[in-house]
Formats: C-alpha cells, sequence, structure tokens
C-alpha cells in the first residue's frame, strides 16, 4: 500500500481501453490517453502494415517537388521521369573509349617510361621518388577531341600523342594539385621554369 491507500502498481485514475489491434484489454491513466492504445509493439505494427498512406492520392505541391528534385540531383538520384532518357554526357563516351585504349597501349607505357627516365625518376616539382605518375602537360582528352581521334590506329599515327616533352613526371600529391582549380597556375609556374 502506498501513502494514498492505494496498491502499488494501481492509480486512482487509471482507465480500461481496448487494444485498437487484437482488443484485448489495456490500462491507462487519464493522462496517457490517446486516440489509438496498444497492448504491445507487435500490436502497434501489425495495426500499421493495415493502414494505407495518409498522403496517398494527394498531388504534391510545386515548391515541395522543386526542393524534392534539387536534393535528388545532390545526392545523385535519377528521378523516374528522366530514366531512359539520352544522358547528357551521351557523345562523350566514344571519346572515353578512345582514351582507355590508348591508355592501355604499349606505346603508351613506353611514352611513360621515357619521361620517367628523362625526369630521372624523380618529381619535377617536390623532387621525390615516391608513388610517381606521368602528367599531361596539355591533356590526352584534348588532343584526341583536337585532332579528331576516334580509332586506336589514328591515335597511333598522332605525333602530338607521343611527344615526350608534353609529359611531366609529378609524385601523387603533386599530380593531384593539377587536377580542378589549381592546375591553370600549376601549369603557369611550370612554363615559366620551364623558359
Amino acid at each position: 500500500m502506498s501513502r494514498l491507500g492505494v496498491k502499488n502498481g494501481e492509480h486512482k485514475y487509471d482507465i480500461t481501453l481496448k487494444c485498437s489491434s487484437c482488443l484485448s484489454p489495456v490500462t491507462r491513466t487519464r493522462s496517457n490517453m490517446r486516440k489509438r492504445t496498444f497492448c504491445s509493439h507487435n500490436c502497434y505494427w501489425k495495426w500499421l502494415t493495415t493502414q494505407s498512406n495518409w498522403n496517398k492520392g494527394i498531388p504534391v505541391p510545386g515548391p515541395v517537388k522543386k526542393k524534392i528534385s534539387e536534393t535528388q540531383k545532390r545526392k545523385g538520384i535519377v528521378p523516374p521521369s528522366q530514366k531512359g532518357k539520352v544522358p547528357w554526357n551521351y557523345g562523350i563516351g566514344l571519346l572515353s573509349s578512345i582514351m582507355q585504349l590508348v591508355r592501355a597501349s604499349r606505346k603508351c607505357k613506353d611514352w611513360r617510361k621515357i619521361v620517367l627516365n628523362r625526369d630521372n625518376w624523380t618529381c619535377r616539382w617536390c623532387g621525390t621518388k615516391k608513388r610517381l605518375e606521368v602528367h599531361h602537360i596539355k591533356e590526352l582528352w584534348v588532343m584526341l577531341a583536337q585532332n579528331r581521334i576516334s580509332t586506336i590506329e589514328e591515335a597511333y599515327a598522332c605525333s602530338e600523342l607521343w611527344d615526350t616533352n608534353n609529359g611531366l613526371t609529378l609524385c601523387k600529391e603533386c599530380h593531384d594539385t593539377t587536377r580542378g582549380r589549381w592546375s591553370r597556375k600549376m601549369k603557369q609556374k611550370y612554363l615559366e621554369n620551364a623558359k
């Protein structure tokens, strides 16, 4: 017995209700009354699966649609309305496949070794000998596009692609700085030092 004269676990204001799912009796206090009461989580989930979506069939307002599409674009999700259409980078596929063929060719690997040997297997910017890569001063895709190269035979015949003066030995860290916003500054720095 508690100080109020009520057994422990029982309250003066308890109300017995029926579970909204299985209809078994459930005891609640007046302060804990809700529209629907359940005897367990299992009953709640059984009941929830029988309910339809509250917004099914309701049209989505314009500003909400715009916000949803912006979020999808930011996350890289292609909305169902745009699946199956021609992608924005459709024409680049041929160029990227030629680039892959050129980079995998024996002639490109030989060109890479010539550039590395010329630079004594050291980074031209920082002087390290670790994680070396060969950088194209004039980008490979630019040369392929300017010379309108569409086959590997045309690539072998193009002397501009295999010019060792267009190659530069860099370590991975320095090579990463050539990509993006720093690329122009780094190229200018190299060209000024080369004069």
